[in-house]
């Protein structure tokens, strides 16, 4: 996707996949911006980090919320 553009659904964060922490692999990233995916839903960005640190989550939230 275009780097300068915004992010105008209001599902969505203004959190960028390619800017969590820790980072998502290389591969992932473009995977995501081939699939036309950039910005994090609310419910992505809290748990895609913990997941990355091997974490255990357990997520309630609505369907169709970008649950990992």
């Amino acid at each position: 996707m275009d780097p300068s553009s915004s992010n105008t659904n209001k599902a969505l964060t203004e959190t960028r996949f390619s800017d969590l922490e820790p980072p998502l692999s290389e591969d992932i990233i473009e995977a995501l911006d081939r699939s036309g995916f950039e910005f994090c839903t609310p419910v992505q960005a809290a748990t895609i980090p913990l997941l990355c640190r091997h974490k255990d989550v357990a997520v309630d939230a609505a369907t169709g919320s970008g649950k990992p």
